[in-house]
């Protein structure tokens, strides 16, 4: 882009920003207060956008969380235990959501 303008303009300064990443969305479906799609503007664990959709509804069950991930070997589904993030326990369980994931909240 520079050597381009350079032939025009001495010296050119160019700036990008990007104006939206809205190509980066998670899913959470199920029992939560607000089901639907989440923009990730920076990244985003199980724990969090859980918290986004509201957080669970009565009728969930919590230890049977699944996170539906399609990979270059296939679809694959991870177990997510909320009762264990809950009490402190299996931290590193909370993973961090890639574009595309859907969680499901049964």
């Amino acid at each position: 882009m520079i050597k381009k303008l350079s032939e025009y303009i001495t010296d050119p300064v160019v700036n990008i920003s990007v104006k939206s990443s809205e190509g980066n969305s998670v899913y959470v479906i199920g029992q939560v207060k607000q089901p639907g799609q989440f923009i990730m503007y920076q990244p985003l664990d199980v724990m969090q956008v859980l918290s986004l959709a509201g957080g669970l509804t009565t009728f969930a069950k919590a230890n049977d969380i699944r996170i539906l991930r399609r990979t270059e070997q296939g679809p694959t589904s991870i177990e997510f235990e909320y009762g264990e993030l809950e009490d402190g326990d299996e931290l590193a369980s909370n993973i961090v959501l890639k574009s595309g994931d859907v969680v499901v909240v049964p």
